[in-house]
């Protein structure tokens, strides 16, 4: 009897260890390769400078208006907290020449916080002529929803703002995380949970998507995991497919693709790609798709986002080997995002240094793809 009974605690810890693994997700073949994608790079810009008031300048966004103006929506907080206090903040320039007196130039309030934590995660596209800025409205740990406004006169006007959101729960959006389909579809990924403070482990993916240049939005199916799922991005291959990139705490980048345009995601994959629990970005790039990440192994929070760097891939399977975006030693790299400018790219991403990691600027670089 006591051989059974021993016999059975030995299958039942065998098969906890066994089950032990992350559910939904599967070892891939995706991959650094060797092929190198020459890149150009400017000087860094600072576009937000940290002070005593706004300590914090991060998860910006931006887009080329009709005339060439470049114009940046950032989020802009009292501490570096992803709750804190904070709102969004507008900067126009019309030049290329004139990003070397961006401190000169002050920023206008876009979005003040009318929410009972912050406004942030802007995200600006266009859409069949008009401009769309849909960004995060955080009430509490778990009350927070997404919102879009539209502006038919470039950015001079904008309308009501209105929620797209269908599902009651916590949303995290990036300033990454709309895109706009070869068909016409609006889609924001975000990570959800029921309360971010109490049930931070349990953050899924869920997109929403709208056909009719944002009037009604549908959901997609959900991406589960026993391992918290963060900070989602998205982009079109030339095949169709849509990629999504997921921000993980297993010290490898997660993905995802759609053959349906967005509406069902397959089963995560683990890719063969290093990373720490740090946003990613994923954005068309040329005929390519980018990948902006910090590859690194997972060390200390934080302290391990450097360096930022840039891969691209026409499959979403082999990524060439990464470019160095942002390298200085003493210093941290997060929020990526890309918009085009011209001929060329525009990279934007928040910096800290370790002396003072409360403190985050947000600068910029200029890209060419040679």
């Amino acid at each position: 009897m006591r051989r059974a009974i021993a016999l059975l605690v030995i299958f039942i810890i065998m098969a906890c260890k066994k089950d032990k693994g992350y559910i939904g997700i599967e070892k891939s073949n995706i991959s650094l390769g060797d092929k190198i994608t020459p890149v150009w790079q400017s000087e860094e810009f600072t576009l937000f400078k940290s002070g005593e008031i706004h300590r914090s300048y991060f998860a910006a966004s931006g887009i080329q208006l009709n005339d060439s103006t470049a114009f940046f929506i950032s989020t802009r907080s009292i501490t570096d907290d992803d709750y804190a206090a904070g709102d969004l903040i507008s900067k126009q320039v019309r030049t290329s020449d004139s990003f070397l007196n961006l401190l000169n130039i002050d920023g206008d309030v876009f979005k003040e916080n009318d929410a009972k934590m912050n406004v942030v995660s802007p995200n600006i596209y266009r859409y069949k002529g008009e401009l769309h800025v849909i960004y995060l409205k955080q009430e509490s740990y778990d009350v927070s929803d997404i919102y879009i406004v539209k502006s038919l006169d470039e950015g001079t006007t904008w309308s009501e703002e209105k929620k797209i959101n269908t599902k009651k729960l916590f949303h995290i959006i990036m300033n990454n995380s709309v895109t706009v389909t070869k068909s016409g579809r609006i889609i924001v990924a975000a990570a959800t949970t029921a309360n971010i403070e109490k049930n931070y482990n349990d953050q899924a993916i869920i997109c929403y998507y709208s056909d009719d240049n944002g009037k009604t939005w549908s959901s997609s199916s959900r991406l589960v995991s026993n391992t918290p799922l963060m900070e989602p991005s998205i982009a079109q291959l030339n095949s169709g497919k849509l990629l999504m990139v997921i921000r993980s705490r297993l010290g490898k980048l997660l993905f995802s693709e759609s053959p349906d345009n967005g509406a069902t995601w397959s089963k995560i994959k683990m890719s063969n790609i290093d990373a720490p629990a740090s946003q990613p970005l994923l954005s068309s790039i040329g005929n390519q798709v980018a990948l902006v990440w910090n590859n690194t192994p997972p060390g200390k929070h934080v302290f391990d986002r450097n360096p930022l760097s840039l891969s691209t891939t026409e499959d979403g399977i082999t990524w060439s080997s990464p470019v160095t975006i942002a390298g200085q030693d003493s210093a941290m790299y997060s929020s990526p995002s890309i918009f085009k400018l011209d001929n060329t790219w525009v990279l934007l991403y928040n910096k800290s240094l370790s002396s003072n990691a409360s403190k985050y600027d947000m600068v910029f670089k200029i890209l060419k793809l040679k």
